[in-house]
């Protein structure tokens, strides 16, 4: 994830370089880049070798530019690309977003909540009754699970 990118270096200083000095020796400096990724306290890094200076620019350039992209995203559309992200991971590994599955989820991000509240919540979503969702309704289900009316 972009907003995980803390800095990208055009250098050839890094562990990976370090650990393998006798191969990294073999290409030009201006070739090499370090993405610094992770979180304050623990920053890891991803040392790249590109197949030319052009390329290593551009990889450099657009992935500073999706890096800023990332810091000044809205909040609506981080939570946005957070859905789409998990209604993708549902999908990965179940092929659909049953009931079950967002019983699942919801234990996953902290939402208590009883199996029958959610059923309800699920099937108003579930307008054809398909027993799955889609990503649109996925999405409305999230909103209904956060926004609860006081």
């Amino acid at each position: 994830i972009f907003r995980d990118i803390k800095e990208v270096r055009r250098v050839k200083k890094s562990k990976d370089f370090d650990k393998w000095s006798d191969e990294a020796r073999r290409h030009d400096d201006k070739k090499c880049f370090v993405i610094y990724h992770g979180n304050d306290f623990k920053l890891r890094t991803l040392s790249v070798v590109a197949d030319s200076m052009d390329e290593c620019a551009n990889w450099c350039k657009g992935l500073e530019l999706l890096i800023e992209g990332a810091r000044v995203a809205s909040h609506t559309l981080v939570v946005e690309r957070w859905l789409n992200r998990e209604f993708n991971s549902i999908i990965e590994r179940e092929k659909r977003v049953s009931l079950r599955n967002m019983k699942t989820w919801t234990t996953k991000i902290n939402c208590k909540l009883t199996t029958s509240k959610l059923r309800e919540l699920y099937q108003n979503v579930d307008q054809q009754r398909r027993g799955e969702i889609g990503l649109d309704e996925f999405t409305k289900l999230y909103h209904h699970l956060v926004h609860v009316p006081t």
